[in-house]
């Protein structure tokens, strides 16, 4: 019987052909019941004649509408004959119901994996292994990276080689179901979009690659900023990378699953001081710390984690980082104050490293064995018994021979003919002044960072300094003493002695 054409008309025509030579077969085609051949029972004999192949020779496997459950017949054992299909209502009826078909089923060449039979339907394959899958898909042995599956496990390790229920002949429902039968990774409390959604094959090839753990997109941070533009955007603009972000993001960050937000590895604080142990040594012996580091944030609080235009990644300029913060006042948690910054930092004359945008380079943000958060040792009191090792915060950038030397006529400008008053106030066993007795040590309204007031010795009392600055010295009149000036060339020669009061 020739094929049915695919116009309307002639698969009307087949149909009814078809349904005609059915009710014939149940009718017995118009013979007495007698004469029918004998039914066999099914599963009486171990095969069946070519009379099944020569009633099956009818069906085109790509008009099939056999049901799944159709029982199938017994094994057969004679040749198939030529125009037979393997897809019949005695045999492999279910392939053809199924969702997916491999491509030879569709076009119902099964020769082009089998050998013709031989002897007892027997149809053997024509390549071993994966040689027989590879012969048409090309997606193995070409490149340097292999995925074991394949290798090891073969082809149908993964897929179906007939038919299945999911796209590429897939043995299990999903991409991510499949994976995780050998790839055991539990899913923790944040999850990496395509690993979450079970869609690996954004991120890996499935057969080969030439990247190792057969990544998409190339090697390292090449891979992953194929899909993070943002962060390749910011990377391509700023003068400084961190290395984890050009050679290895994973240095940080887990690539599927992780109990910390961004995938971090661990914690913001513990993965950053994982590499940065210098810093670690730092907080470790540290007795004062920065709180900054204590909370979510951590490090991010002032470092970009990627790249950044300013020295040490910090995300910003210094003083606009601190004041981010430092923009309010601030209890401690050992209950110290830390005031508002903001109106200080607004003064018209500010402290060198304040201008600069430079506050580590006084305080050591990350911890410090000094009060403040300081660098280096410096008095926090109104007076202090004189030790040049005191003001090792001073002296790291102003010349410590300022306040060494009691007659000068060149290391300071607040000298009175060439008395240094700088000596004069500081080198005192009981009271000495410290710096903070006069300055302001951020910021001020007046040149060489005089204050307005300060504040007094265990007292909340502003100390007015009143400072009056003239071309060749000045003058004050302090709360602590009688009104003075100083001129640096004309001096007032007032004795060392009459200086201060003796109890202020």
């Amino acid at each position: 019987m020739k094929q049915p054409s695919q116009s309307p008309i002639r698969s009307s025509i087949y149909i009814g052909v078809m349904l005609i030579l059915l009710l014939m077969t149940l009718g017995g085609c118009g013979h007495d019941e007698e004469q029918a051949a004998p039914k066999k029972p099914r599963g009486s004999t171990p095969g069946v004649s070519s009379v099944q192949y020569e009633q099956q020779a009818l069906f085109n496997p790509l008009a099939l509408t056999i049901k799944p459950d159709a029982v199938p017949e017994p094994k057969p054992t004679a040749p198939m004959p030529a125009g037979a299909t393997c897809i019949t209502s005695g045999c492999h009826a279910d392939y053809a119901a199924a969702p997916r078909l491999h491509g030879p089923l569709v076009s119902g060449t099964c020769e082009a994996c089998h050998e013709p039979d031989t002897g007892n339907h027997t149809f053997p394959l024509k390549r071993q292994a994966n040689n027989l899958c590879t012969f048409c898909h090309t997606v193995a042995g070409t490149q340097q990276h292999q995925h074991v599956a394949v290798t090891e496990n073969g082809c149908m390790s993964c897929h179906k080689p007939h038919v299945a229920d999911n796209k590429f002949l897939l043995t299990h429902d999903t991409v991510g179901q499949l994976c995780r039968s050998c790839h055991d990774i539990p899913v923790k409390k944040f999850a990496h979009s395509p690993f979450a959604e079970q869609q690996c094959t954004v991120c890996h090839f499935p057969h080969q690659s030439n990247t190792k753990a057969l990544l998409r997109g190339g090697e390292g941070p090449q891979h992953c900023l194929s899909c993070h533009t943002g962060i390749d955007e910011r990377l391509q603009l700023v003068t400084l990378k961190h290395e984890p972000a050009t050679k290895q993001c994973t240095t940080c960050h887990n690539a599927h699953t992780s109990d910390n937000p961004r995938m971090l590895e661990q914690p913001v604080r513990e993965n950053c001081l994982s590499c940065h142990e210098k810093t670690t040594e730092q907080i470790q012996v540290a007795s004062v710390k920065h709180e900054a580091l204590d909370d979510e944030r951590s490090c991010v609080n002032c470092h970009d984690p990627h790249g950044s235009s300013v020295r040490k990644l910090l995300a910003g300029r210094e003083n606009d980082l601190c004041l981010n913060c430092h923009n309010q006042r601030i209890e401690a948690k050992s209950g110290r104050v830390v005031p508002d910054m903001t109106a200080v930092l607004n003064k018209p004359y500010l402290h060198g490293p304040v201008e600069s945008g430079d506050c580590s380079g006084c305080h050591n943000t990350h911890g410090s064995t000094n009060l403040n958060l300081l660098r280096e040792p410096f008095p926090d009191r109104f007076y202090a018994t004189f030790n040049i090792e005191n003001y090792g915060l001073c002296f790291d950038c102003h010349t410590a021979d300022l306040v060494r030397y009691e007659r000068t006529d060149s290391l300071t400008n607040f000298r009175d003919g060439d008395l240094n008053l700088h000596y004069l106030h500081v080198h005192r066993d009981e009271k000495g002044r410290t710096c903070k007795a006069c300055h302001a040590i951020h910021g001020s309204d007046h040149p060489l960072h005089i204050a307005d007031a300060v504040p007094f010795e265990g007292s909340d009392w502003p100390l007015p300094i009143r400072f009056v600055r003239s071309l060749s010295g000045g003058s004050c009149s302090p709360g602590c003493h009688e009104p003075m000036q100083y001129n640096r060339n004309e001096p007032v020669n007032h004795e060392p002695a009459t200086v201060f009061r003796s109890d202020p």
